[in-house]
């Protein structure tokens, strides 16, 4: 599993998506950057410590990130078919429920690795404006917040990935799609039920994005899991049903 995890990742790497990934976390750091020469009253808003961070992670969630791990994680799944190496691979003595696996293991990474770029790089400029403010406390919760939405927010998108995978060579769709998705999130009250059901919401609040009590938790951890039993039963359930 190890092997075959690490064998697609390097696959990824090869294609254009990280250079457009890369290319679109430092627009991000660029755009909020920018944003917070804006001020109220006396102070700019990227006066404030730890304030680019979070903007650019609330940005990133919203616009970016969910549509290129989709498209990242959908790419993984279909590479074979748009790259016609998928006759070939069947005659390897490889079960295909690992080598999926193994895929959406690298698509979660991919996922996890860009936020934890998006870290550095808003870290980076943080200290350079604030480093008196920045104690460990404040850089681990808000590399805990990096991390859990970066999971979170894949998990969020993995019915998307399962689903497109089921139409061969259609992975950019998994883009749009996951683009409206999180899209939508932005119109929605966290305090509403819709909102609190909404996985992208629900990564927010796990996150510690937003503050929720038990009840909000409970009901984001319950959306998570629809979302991981979704995608599970369309990658995995639907195919064996299709193998029979």
């Amino acid at each position: 599993m190890f092997l075959l995890t690490v064998s697609e990742f390097k696959k990824l790497k090869r294609a254009k998506i990280l250079p457009i990934s890369l290319f679109a976390l430092v627009m991000i750091v660029v755009t909020v950057f920018a944003q917070g020469q804006m001020s109220f009253g006396e102070l700019k808003y990227i006066d404030n410590a730890s304030w680019l961070m979070m903007t650019s992670q609330s940005l990133a969630t919203f616009f970016v990130l969910p549509a290129l791990i989709a498209l990242a994680g959908s790419f993984i799944i279909c590479r074979e078919a748009h790259e016609k190496t998928e006759i070939q691979l069947k005659l390897i003595p490889v079960d295909e429920k690992i080598l999926t696996a193994a895929k959406l293991i690298s698509a979660a990474l991919y996922g996890i690795g860009l936020y934890g770029i998006l870290f550095i790089m808003t870290l980076t400029v943080e200290i350079c404006l604030h480093a008196a403010s920045l104690n460990y406390a404040v850089i681990l919760r808000l590399l805990q917040i990096y991390v859990i939405e970066g999971i979170g927010i894949f998990i969020a998108v993995s019915p998307i990935i399962a689903l497109v995978s089921k139409i061969k060579k259609a992975y950019r769709l998994a883009f749009v799609i996951a683009e409206i998705y999180s899209f939508t999130a932005i119109f929605l009250s966290p305090s509403s039920i819709l909102g609190k059901a909404h996985p992208v919401t629900a990564a927010l609040m796990l996150s510690g994005y937003y503050t929720a009590d038990t009840k909000d938790l409970c009901a984001a951890l319950i959306s998570m899991t629809a979302c991981l039993s979704l995608s599970f039963f369309l990658t995995f359930g639907i195919r064996e049903k299709e193998s029979e």
